[in-house]
């Protein structure tokens, strides 16, 4: 298990980050088979999505997602990862869950623990580890409008963690729809969508985008992007 500690408090100037989270995950079976990892984020940005939509799910924590991911199968895997991995052999697990045909959402904030193994399951290759920066839609995906339409850049504040993402590069049949760069740019993918919609890869850490209502409706910016990604 690896940990990203927070940052000094010097370090933590309230930077706005512009953001583009999204999953092209359709068709999530029954809500009870939703899993949802969720050890120590600050917000839990992605277990408020599931409750505002109404859905059900099972929340995991770095000692209960490998025993969660073998005791039944699951339709859609949710990673809300700033900080602690899940103990034990979680990475093979997830690959064997999007080599079955399951769909998976992921988050991940440093190079060094994420296998090549894993990065070949979501279609990504990584870059390098990266502070808070400006996130912006690359294209017209129906992610960014169904069901939410959201801004073509979020707010975020840095919310204070150490490292808060890396960047992605496209692998296989790997889209990128949203990065870290007002234009398409090598190197600098921050969303990209693989294995024919079913998984997504997140270059970003979800606590930095809060408390961003950039559409001042009552609803954060990163939970109706959350949102778009389940549906």
């Amino acid at each position: 298990m690896t940990r990203n500690h927070p940052s000094s408090p010097a370090s933590w100037p309230c930077r706005l980050l512009s953001l583009a989270l999204s999953l092209s995950l359709a068709g999530v079976g029954s809500a009870q088979d939703i899993l949802i990892y969720d050890n120590n984020t600050h917000f839990h940005s992605a277990t408020t999505a599931c409750n505002d939509l109404g859905l059900a799910f099972t929340q995991a924590t770095a000692g209960t997602f490998v025993t969660e991911m073998t005791v039944q199968t699951w339709d859609l895997v949710i990673f809300d990862l700033p900080s602690s991995e899940p103990t034990g052999a979680w990475q093979p697990l997830l690959e064997s869950h999007i080599a079955a045909g399951g769909k998976a959402s992921h988050t991940h904030w440093q190079t060094t623990t994420l296998t090549a193994t894993l990065q070949a399951a979501f279609e990504i290759t990584a870059q390098g580890p990266h502070q808070a920066l400006d996130l912006f839609q690359w294209n017209s995906h129906a992610l960014f409008t169904t069901p939410n339409r959201v801004p073509s850049t979020i707010a975020a504040t840095e919310c204070g963690w150490g490292v808060d993402g890396i960047y992605l590069e496209p692998a296989g049949g790997g889209v990128a729809v949203g990065g870290f760069t007002a234009t398409p740019a090598a190197n600098q993918a921050a969303i990209v969508i693989g294995n024919a919609n079913r998984t997504i890869f997140n270059g970003n850490v979800f606590d930095d985008y809060d408390p961003a209502d950039s559409d001042s409706d009552g609803v954060k910016d990163i939970v109706e992007l959350i949102q778009n990604e389940i549906r």
